[in-house]
């Protein structure tokens, strides 16, 4: 236990007395040096010597033990798909995995949501064109002296609701 005590003292005096040396150099210099990153080793031909190296044999393990753990997908390179409407997919024409582009199509949808919306719009589009052409022989009708205009008015209103 003393043993390495001591040689954990005798490294950190060695990193320290390298660290002062060398900046007494740069100051000695008259070039300011950039803050060295705190967690960065630098390793000088003094420390160098101290560092043996080798290759590790290999060995069968004799002890082993068991941890959990978790992966996890990487959330930056994850994207979310989805439908504003609901239905069924009818046609699929990209894979997990497969590298896709900005605005290709991945799948074709079956809805009957999006086939009732379609239609209650058409329907509602077709009504305010009706509204529109009655409002507008209505117009003509007061013009001719045929018809009041009540009754432009109720063609109208009926215009202004149907949008």
């Amino acid at each position: 236990m003393t043993r390495i005590l001591k040689a954990a003292c005798v490294i950190v005096t060695m990193a320290l007395a390298t660290s002062c040396r060398q900046a007494v150099a740069s100051d000695e210099e008259g070039v300011a040096q950039p803050p060295r990153n705190p967690m960065e080793i630098v390793i000088t031909p003094d420390i160098e010597k101290g560092i043996v190296t080798g290759e590790t044999p290999a060995k069968a393990v004799a002890n082993s033990f068991t941890v959990s753990g978790k992966v996890d997908v990487d959330q930056s390179r994850e994207a979310r798909v989805g439908s504003p409407v609901t239905g069924r997919i009818a046609d699929l024409m990209a894979r997990e995995g497969d590298v896709v582009k900005k605005g290709q199509v991945l799948a074709t949808l079956n809805s009957t949501d999006l086939a009732a919306a379609q239609f209650a719009f058409l329907k509602a589009y077709s009504q305010s064109q009706l509204y529109q052409r009655a409002v507008e022989r209505a117009q003509q009708l007061l013009a001719a002296g045929v018809i009041g205009s009540a009754e432009l008015q109720r063609r109208e209103a009926e215009l202004s609701q149907s949008l």
